[in-house]
């Protein structure tokens, strides 16, 4: 089962060390409408891959501390992320 969850405007700490890997599998964030992703996945320190290719930053002004406290994620791939508008970007 997949869940798609779509948000507008702002991600702020959505969330939190609970998450595995597992559960964000089964999740499809829509974040066309997102300015802001501070803090979403501060201090998740269980996920150990994680798959953004999807997310559409296009519009994102502010990526602070989006993987502060990711202590088990040993890579990432973020070649599809467009940061033009990115303002912010403390402890990305």
């Amino acid at each position: 089962m997949c869940l798609t969850i779509v948000i507008s405007v702002k991600i702020i700490d959505f969330l939190d060390s609970a998450v595995s890997d597992e559960i964000l599998a089964e999740l499809k964030l829509d974040t066309s409408n997102v300015n802001d992703m501070t803090g979403l996945f501060l201090n998740c320190s269980n996920l150990k891959n994680l798959d953004v290719h999807s997310f559409n930053t296009e519009k994102v002004n502010s990526f602070i501390d989006f993987f502060n406290g990711c202590g088990s994620l040993s890579s990432i791939d973020l070649c599809s992320f467009n940061f033009s508008n990115c303002k912010y970007h403390d402890k990305i």
